[in-house]
């Protein structure tokens, strides 16, 4: 999963890219409070991102 940091008037930056599936990703979710993304993946796992450190 790539995470992109997206501005008014500014140029598309990427920020991250997330890796740690083995296999294709089902579904990405940020927490409430932003700090954090849930990932589940076909090959039954699933991932929490704390995106406060990219």
């Amino acid at each position: 999963m790539r995470i992109w940091q997206m501005l008014m008037r500014a140029p598309l930056a990427r920020l991250a890219a997330l890796t740690g599936h083995a296999s294709p990703l089902s579904s990405a979710t940020f927490s409430a409070d932003g700090s954090r993304i849930i990932t589940t993946s076909e090959d039954e796992t699933a991932k929490i991102w704390d995106v406060t450190v990219l």
